[in-house]
């Protein structure tokens, strides 16, 4: 008997042991299946976004993108940015071998360097349902587009300006120079207290050289049409000629001589630069009493064959023709371009925007002000005259290929004609190859 019970007690104890297991079992399940769902329900797209730029304008950036995901949380942003030097360089290694960021920050010239087909990057007007492409013209858009596909998004236009230090040339008696001969002339006078006319980086004074080489001769060096490198011998030696005249006759300073922060101690009496960097360059010196002022472009004495300057898109936006994530990607670059809150946080630091949304708010808050606003607008009057920027005139190569011609003919006692033989010779291959 007591067997028996004993028999009947295992028996219960192991029904209601399966019970609980099997009652843990739902329990387990369910719970991973909530917890599927609700990971599901909150899954997020993590996508890339590269730039350059100084503290200003990372921090400004970093603050949008964080906006952005919170009105879209859904999509994370993973950010990459750095100073200008060097970032091509590193940028030419993913877009080589296609492992580039999702949405990238990219120069006019990279376009033609990396997309000479129009396929080097994801074409936006197959965006065109999230990427709102109504607050641009064709115009807008022309420079950007390669074989009938829209390869990036332009922020603005830009080219150089240039901005005097007023204040320094009353001190001297002088006029605010008008032309290059004025330069020279104005160099004897100020050099002989160690004060230069003009400061410019080495890109501003290649680009100088080839504006007053135009003006002077009403040629072309690099075709506007394919962009190939039209000159020959005699075209290199008269570019290297007024390059030893600008270095030489002290009207600016050999680049790698003399830093920004000479020309902030007010040791440069002017400088040409972008005009999207208007504000950097004039507002310090403008705080410590000195009057800047912007003067038209730098030309001849006699009158000009050509203008001899060119405008190009500031810098662009363009999406990765890699991508796993392009309405993602283009849902990022929307907001960049055009919603109000990021507008106002740019301002016009990549200069006056293209994009009327974000222009129609700047416009509203009284933002368009400034030596930004007077470079902006100076440049956006220029569009009639002066003709769009060839990439081959802003190629790190060619620039290079220029620079090192330009050593040997001043510090390495070079024949000209030498010096202006092997020039040819090596923009040929670069930018003919």
């Amino acid at each position: 008997m007591n067997r028996d019970r004993g028999h009947i007690a295992n028996r219960i104890l192991l029904i209601l042991l399966m019970a609980v297991i099997t009652v843990a079992g739902l329990v387990y399940v369910l719970f991973t299946a909530s917890t599927i769902i609700i990971n599901d329900t909150h899954q997020e797209t993590t996508i890339s976004f590269s730039w350059w730029g100084n503290d200003d304008r990372n921090s400004y950036t970093l603050e949008g993108v964080q906006e952005f995901m919170e009105k879209n949380p859904e999509i994370a942003v993973d950010t990459t940015y750095s100073v200008w030097s060097g970032y091509e360089q590193k940028e030419r290694i993913h877009m080589m071998s296609g492992t580039e960021p999702d949405l990238m920050q990219i120069n006019y010239n990279w376009i033609h360097t990396y997309s000479p087909d129009g396929n080097g990057y994801y074409d936006l007007y197959q965006l065109g349902d999230t990427l709102d492409l109504t607050a641009y013209t064709d115009a807008d858009l022309a420079p950007a587009v390669v074989n009938g596909k829209l390869n990036g998004l332009p922020t603005s236009y830009n080219a150089t300006v240039f901005y005097f230090n007023k204040t320094i040339y009353d001190q001297y008696g002088l006029e605010l120079p008008k032309t290059w001969e004025d330069l020279v002339a104005d160099a004897k006078v100020l050099g002989q207290d160690g004060i230069y006319p003009l400061y410019m980086d080495r890109k501003h004074l290649f680009l100088s050289v080839l504006a007053w080489y135009e003006q002077k001769s009403g040629k072309t060096v690099f075709s506007s049409d394919d962009g190939s490198y039209i000159g020959d011998a005699d075209t290199a030696a008269q570019l290297l000629s007024l390059y030893q005249t600008i270095i030489e006759d002290g009207v600016a300073p050999y680049p790698k001589d003399f830093g920004f922060d000479s020309y902030l101690k007010a040791k440069a009496a002017g400088a040409g630069f972008w005009a999207s960097e208007a504000a950097r360059y004039t507002d310090d010196l403008t705080e410590d009493g000195y009057e800047m002022v912007l003067v038209d472009p730098m030309t001849t004495k006699d009158p000009a064959r050509s203008p001899g300057w060119r405008v190009k898109p500031t810098m662009l936006y363009a999406i990765s023709a890699y991508t796993d994530h392009p309405e993602e990607a283009a849902k990022l670059l929307n907001f960049l371009v055009s919603d109000p809150d990021m507008a106002s946080l740019q301002g016009l630091e990549r200069g006056i925007p293209i994009n009327r949304k974000a222009y129609e708010t700047l416009t509203e808050e009284g933002t368009l002000e400034g030596a930004d606003k007077a470079a902006g607008e100076q440049v956006i009057d220029r569009l009639q005259s002066d003709a769009l920027m060839v990439p081959a005139m802003e190629d790190s190569d060619v620039i290079d290929a220029f620079e090192d011609a330009g050593d040997r003919l001043l510090y390495d006692n070079g024949n000209l004609q030498d010096c202006a033989k092997d020039l040819d010779e090596n923009w040929r291959a670069i930018v003919n190859s």
